[in-house]
């Protein structure tokens, strides 16, 4: 299909290093972010400890899926 994947993350040591370049930052290094996010097509997340802000400000540099309201109502137990 020709994909090819990029991750991102604080984490140093992850399983997902045999299956694409993996970008280890914080998430608010808006130089690494912002460097990362011209790399990509299409953004997407899978756990709620991912600042709202971060994916806000991503959203705004390429397509994130589910958009970033969807992980703020997930930080909130009440709401969600």
């Amino acid at each position: 299909m020709g994909l090819e994947f990029e991750f991102y993350g604080p984490e140093t040591e992850n399983c997902v290093s045999s299956l694409g370049k993996v970008t280890v930052g914080a998430y608010d290094d808006w130089t690494q972010l912002n460097a990362f996010a011209a790399r990509c097509d299409v953004v997407t997340f899978e756990n709620e400890n991912i600042p709202f802000e971060t994916l806000r400000d991503l959203d705004e540099k390429t397509v994130v899926y589910p958009k970033a309201k969807a992980q703020q109502q997930t930080q909130d137990r009440l709401v969600e």
